[in-house]
């Protein structure tokens, strides 16, 4: 099994959406923080939702 560290921007990206979650944030103000649509703060829930935190990091790291 292959540890995967978190980057900066992923780890700010999971302090905003465990805001959101948590009700201390709007989906309109998490999404003009990390600079991204609506849509996309739902998509980055849904990932978190399913796999935690392991769900923001990004697929294609460590690929060509």
């Amino acid at each position: 099994m292959t540890v995967v560290t978190m980057s900066k921007q992923e780890f700010s990206r999971l302090q905003v959406l465990l805001d959101v979650q948590s009700g201390q944030l709007r989906i309109e103000d998490a999404a003009q923080l990390i600079g991204l649509g609506r849509r996309q703060i739902f998509r980055l829930l849904e990932g978190l939702r399913a796999s935690g935190p392991s769900g923001l990091i990004s697929k294609h790291r460590g690929r060509p």
